[in-house]
């Protein structure tokens, strides 16, 4: 029986390890679809759905309890900014501004549902204390 523990022990460093990875890659590759969609391809129903799996992902594997409060944090700031910018752009004219008000639209679309799981994630903790 201890045999059997000892393996289970290395193998969870080496799981949370991958993990950390897909979580890591999914932010990465998140971002690159948000600036993508703002201003190269057209933002559809499917890149809002994918953004959205991205940000839960994220938020699931890569936002530890420690983190919670600065990330939530930062995630309110990012959207009152986004908010605030995009009235900005909107008065001024030009394409790239349209380009830019849709790409921190997408970044605040991929991070709201992270911001979701890592709110609910410490309401589970609150609760349960």
């Amino acid at each position: 029986m201890a045999k059997k523990e000892d393996v289970m022990a290395k193998a969870r460093p080496e799981l949370k390890k991958s993990f950390s990875k897909i979580g890591v890659w999914s932010f990465l590759i998140g971002l690159l679809i948000a600036v993508l969609a703002g201003g190269v391809i057209q933002r559809s129903t499917s890149v809002v759905l994918v953004l959205a799996l991205l940000g839960l992902i994220v938020g699931v594997l890569n936002v530890t309890s420690k983190e919670a409060i600065p990330f939530l944090v930062a995630t309110i700031a990012l959207v009152v900014s986004v908010s605030g910018m995009s009235i900005v752009l909107s008065g001024l004219s030009g394409v790239w501004t349209e380009a830019l008000v849709k790409v921190l639209d997408n970044i605040t679309i991929f991070v709201a549902p992270a911001a979701l799981m890592v709110a609910l994630k410490s309401i589970y903790v609150l609760a349960s204390d």
